[in-house]
């Protein structure tokens, strides 16, 4: 029986309490005498301090898609059902991506080990124009929509895709997420920056693929990736 596994991804933002940049007095008045005379108008301008956070894609993971390892293979990457007798660790690069809201598709960029050049990855774009405190991002896998497709042999896990990732957000090698909000590294951020590229990347990894397991059906999940100043 095929089965289908799909990792939708959501986006998070925090907004932080107004702050005033300008605040002036009334207007000038009336001027009344010998030419020239001149009144004024004050203007006030707010600027809230916000963080921004926009990711436009949805990535699947198909395994009816991928072809059926062989025995003798050395190799159980984006193969299923794996090579017969097969060991050691394994990955599955997303078979389909979905950009909604007229973002770019992804082009990413990283080389095996950690994946295949050329795998989809999200559109991730990040936005700050708070010049103090301190930056976090962090990745949250959510609860699978039935029980763990994988019975906790497989894992989901992110990196920052290096072709359109100016920000630097993301580890440089693929790290498991989990149900607890983790870290991510952010590179050398400024302060304040406009809106940003920060595209990220996903696998399905396993450590043994000799004892993983997968449970046919279908199956639905989120990571929220937040962006946070404090």
């Amino acid at each position: 029986m095929n089965s289908r596994r799909v990792v939708t991804l959501v986006l998070t933002a925090l907004t932080l309490a107004a702050l005033p940049l300008a605040a002036l007095a009334s207007g000038g008045g009336l001027k009344v005498g010998s030419s020239p005379q001149s009144s004024l108008t004050n203007l006030s301008v707010t600027i809230p301090g916000v963080v921004g956070i926009d990711i436009e894609t949805d990535l699947t993971w198909n395994f009816s898609s991928y072809p059926a390892g062989t025995i003798g293979s050395t190799s159980a990457n984006n193969l299923f059902p794996p090579p017969p007798l097969s060991t050691g660790a394994a990955y599955w690069t997303p078979t389909a991506a979905t950009t909604t809201g007229g973002a770019p598709t992804p082009s990413p960029t990283f080389t095996a080990p950690s994946g295949n050049a050329g795998a989809a990855a999200i559109w991730m774009a990040v936005f700050c124009n708070i010049n103090s405190g301190t930056l976090t991002f962090t990745s949250t896998l959510g609860s699978w929509s039935s029980a763990d497709p994988f019975n906790g042999t497989v894992s989901v896990q992110e990196m920052g895709d290096t072709s359109n990732n100016s920000f630097g957000i993301g580890g440089t090698s693929f790290s498991s997420l989990s149900t607890t909000a983790t870290g991510l590294p952010k590179g050398t951020a400024t302060s304040t920056f406009n809106w940003t590229r920060a595209d990220q990347l996903f696998q399905l990894y396993t450590g043994n693929v000799g004892t993983a397991t997968f449970t046919p059906g279908s199956y639905t999940n989120t990571v929220t990736i937040s962006i946070a100043k404090a």
